[in-house]
């Protein structure tokens, strides 16, 4: 139904209905008819002017001008001309109307909404079809966040295009399903190709979860179990080819499965939805998981031989079957950091089992043959590959302590310099200071050798003979050979008060609030059904919630990977928010599970939103209770790390202040 406003259409201008007389209104309305009378001509014999491109007879505008002779439509009429973007919008679906929407006091007449109905649901269902349609978001949002004002008579006039839209994407993947069920061969082509894309390309989930429940929960429903279905038909035809095929493609099928799950469903259909999704999620990882064995096979082996070469090595060393300059040789022919740093990070345990063998070898190189500067080059070798954190810090560690037993053995070599060097200058002195000499030696000599024993008794003990023993005080084969099976508790004194490092327990955690907390009280206000519901998708999270006035933490709530918690009856007010993303979630034994932190993947955000948790109460006296949805995930950079350079990030530290 075509909305003209009579005002407009005489060109009445005033700010005061009542400034409008009967007289106005003829003298207008002549004016008018005087127009189309002037329009008649002979291919125009009845007259008509065109109006906001609406041709209007002179019979037309009698019927809108009559309107006016109605008290209460005078009145409506008069509301809507004062209102431009709302005549504008029931007379050619200017949407303007919504980006100026207010709430006014004649939104709660019942006379004024059964006139507005038919003028508004007409234009709401045309606007709202042609953008839902193109899926576009922006502008389909902004519609549905208001309420179209119209009586339940019409209401659902005001969606009936998007729903004949919904239905018939339904129907069009309800018949490629059977079809594909029947002939598989047509997995292949174009048709299937096309509806592919339509659900996993096209199908905005967030503007269908945007509609209205009460008109459209059964749709959702529907649209989603038919998506959901045909994803397990396609998944039930490429689970039966070999690995080895080409055509073979388990992610299309588990991705039109996420779509349906990603669709508000209720009942059955979503139970049955998130089954059928976490199956095909398991099949999926498995699928891609004997694809990536069978690529990375060729270089595992290659690279295991690598290191059984390297043991090899270590045992020739240690049994003194080679030498030092042999092994630099053979370091520098056979070992290629450059080609080992070119695997991809799910190559880093291969990485660091060789940097650590090439320790090893290192440390047999000096404890075997007192060659520090093979024994140098060689641990340089293993810090060329590009190993984890942790196995970098033990290279490190390594190299400190080579350096430092170098830096000894030069200062030694000086001094027995600088007393050889002494003594020739007095070699032609008397047999007596020749005597006193020897003696002062032999007392140095005994000296060294009980500081040495000292020395061995006080050292730390380090497993698999991985550390480097101090220098040999003696050239006696002898007894070099007597002591090799104590070489690991050889190596120079370790201070027995330094730093030990806290442990830490992963523990499970299960959805909800921390209790116990140090410093934190919770705080609830259980007269007000206040929500924050926040989900996660790769990624656990633990969430502190500050009342933004106070900078108090009013709660802490943990999060699980894949699932939703609903934080309630938080009190009225406004607040912010600190987030934990990670995992393996690990605590200093002894201390409250809420003390702990994430061991692998962390990262710390402050979400800087206000979040406003007071009630609010509109014109009309509905109070209304907020709420909000948060949705946290993780983003991963190309070689697999988090991602901490994203905005808003904080430290762990500042995260537990």
């Amino acid at each position: 139904m075509q909305y003209i406003n009579p005002y407009e259409l005489l060109n009445l201008s005033t700010g005061n209905s009542y400034d409008i007389t009967s007289t106005n209104i003829r003298r207008a309305r002549t004016a008018l008819f005087h127009q189309i009378d002037l329009s008649i001509s002979d291919n125009n014999s009845i007259g008509s002017i065109t109006f906001r491109k609406i041709h209007l007879t002179k019979a037309d505008c009698i019927k809108i001008i009559d309107e006016l002779d109605d008290d209460n439509k005078k009145e409506f009429h008069f509301f809507i001309y004062q209102n431009k973007h709302l005549n504008d919008f029931l007379t050619e679906g200017t949407i303007s109307f919504f980006d100026n929407y207010r709430v006014e006091s004649i939104y709660s007449s019942s006379e004024f909404i059964d006139f507005i109905s038919p003028y508004f649901s007409e234009q709401y269902n045309k606007e709202l079809s042609q953008y839902f349609e193109k899926w576009n978001a922006a502008i389909t949002t902004k519609l549905l966040l208001v309420n179209p004002i119209v009586n339940t008579e019409y209401t659902e006039k005001c969606y009936s295009n998007v729903r004949l839209f919904l239905r018939s994407i339904t129907d069009e993947i309800t018949n490629i399903n059977e079809k594909v069920k029947k002939k598989s061969v047509l997995i292949n082509s174009d048709l299937f190709n096309e509806k592919c894309f339509l659900i996993t390309k096209t199908i905005n989930t967030k503007l269908l979860n945007l509609l209205p429940s009460s008109q459209f929960q059964n749709v959702r429903n529907v649209l989603a179990k038919a998506i959901s279905q045909f994803a397990i038909t396609v998944h039930n035809i490429e689970i039966d080819k070999l690995d080895s095929d080409k055509t073979k493609n388990h992610s299309l099928c588990f991705l039109m499965t996420e779509v349906a799950k990603a669709i508000d469903c209720t009942g059955l259909e979503e139970k049955s939805i998130r089954e059928s999704y976490y199956i095909q999620k398991k099949n999926l990882e498995n699928f891609q998981s004997r694809l990536e064995l069978a690529k990375k096979s060729p270089v595992l082996n290659k690279y295991l031989q690598l290191s059984d070469a390297i043991v090899k090595k270590i045992d020739e060393i240690d049994n003194k079957t080679t030498t030092p300059d042999s092994i630099k040789t053979w370091l520098n022919n056979t070992i290629n950091t450059s080609e080992i740093n070119l695997l991809d990070r799910t190559f880093i345990e291969t990485k660091n089992e060789i940097a650590l063998l090439l320790k090893s070898l290192s440390v047999s190189i000096w404890n075997k043959h007192d060659d520090i500067d093979i024994a140098l080059f060689t641990l340089s070798k293993a810090m060329t590959i590009n190993t984890d954190e942790s196995t970098k810090s033990k290279l490190l560690s390594s190299k400190h302590q080579l350096e430092d037993l170098k830096l000894k053995i030069e200062e030694r070599k000086e001094v027995s310099r600088q007393k050889v060097s002494s003594y020739k200058s007095k070699e032609k002195s008397n047999y007596g200071v020749l005597v006193l000499i020897s003696i002062i030696i032999f007392i140095i000599y005994l000296a060294s050798n009980s500081n040495n024993s000292r020395n061995s008794s006080n050292t730390n003990t380090y497993p698999s003979n991985n550390n480097y023993s101090a220098p040999s005080t003696t050239t006696d084969t002898t007894s070099s050979s007597s002591n090799s099976s104590s070489q690991s508790s050889n190596s120079y004194p370790v201070d027995s008060t330094s730093y030990k490092e806290p442990v830490y327990v992963n523990v499970t955690v299960k959805n909800g609030n921390f209790s116990n907390c140090s410093g934190i009280t919770p705080s609830y206000d259980r007269s007000i059904n206040t929500r924050l519901i926040i989900s996660t998708e790769l990624t656990d999270a633990a969430v502190k919630i500050f009342d933004y006035q106070t900078d108090k933490c009013i709660r802490f709530v943990f999060i699980n990977d894949e699932t939703t918690y609903t934080v309630k009856n938080i009190p009225e007010g406004r607040y912010y928010l600190k987030i934990a993303y990670g995992n393996d979630w690990s605590v200093k034994e002894g201390e409250p599970i809420c003390s702990g932190h994430f061991s692998s993947h962390a990262s710390y955000k402050r979400d800087n939103s206000i979040y406003d948790f007071n009630r609010t109460i509109s014109d009309d006296g509905r109070v209304s209770i907020p709420y909000y949805t948060l949705k946290l995930y993780r983003t991963y950079t190309t070689d697999y790390s988090v991602d901490n350079t994203v905005g808003n990030s904080i430290s762990e530290t500042d995260f537990n202040n």
